[in-house]
């Protein structure tokens, strides 16, 4: 009765396993998917916002530098020498902020050029930024924005929270991985 049970229960444990392999390839596809379709609406937000906010911002500092050179009132002038330099900062913080969204040299020039931007501000405040990426780890595309999207946060969390002088960012293969 023990061998019957056990060849009743063969056929549903087969049944069974197939079942969750199939359920396991259908979550991770639609991981795959749902990191994409991120992935996508990241481009499409940066770009949006290139093509509008950042330019309204540039004519209207245009327009400020303008105006602020053929007035003949002091007072005025530097108001809008102000107005105008406030709104190239603003550009500036912003196409910061463009780059975080979505990279665009990280798919182009790869991810240590995507690093050295990234790492850029600290490097403004004086921060000696090391990077060091080992030329034989090969990443994929998902693996690579992962990985950038690691080590740029890596880096504004020292720019905001530490009092660092020198930051070194490495990357490479382990026995468990790419560390």
């Amino acid at each position: 009765s023990l061998a019957l049970l056990w060849l009743v229960q063969i056929p549903l444990a087969a049944r069974l396993d197939r079942r969750l392999r199939s359920t396991q390839a259908e979550r991770e596809a639609l991981l795959v998917r749902a990191v994409e379709a991120s992935a996508d609406e990241r481009r499409r937000i940066a770009a949006d916002l290139h093509d509008g906010v950042v330019q309204d911002l540039a004519g209207i500092s245009y327009s400020l530098s303008a105006a602020a050179h053929e007035e003949r009132s002091t007072a005025t002038q530097g108001t809008l020498e102000t107005a105008a330099a406030g709104t190239r900062d603003a550009m500036r913080r912003l196409r910061s902020l463009l780059v975080e969204i979505h990279p665009p040299n990280l798919r182009a020039s790869g991810l240590e050029a995507a690093l050295e931007d990234a790492a850029s501000p600290l490097r403004t405040h004086g921060v000696e930024v090391t990077l060091e990426l080992d030329p034989h780890v090969e990443l994929g595309d998902e693996d690579e924005r992962l990985a950038y999207r690691v080590a740029a946060e890596a880096l504004r969390n020292v720019e905001r929270h530490a009092r660092a002088t020198r930051v070194a960012v490495t990357l490479q293969r382990t026995a468990a991985g790419v560390e």
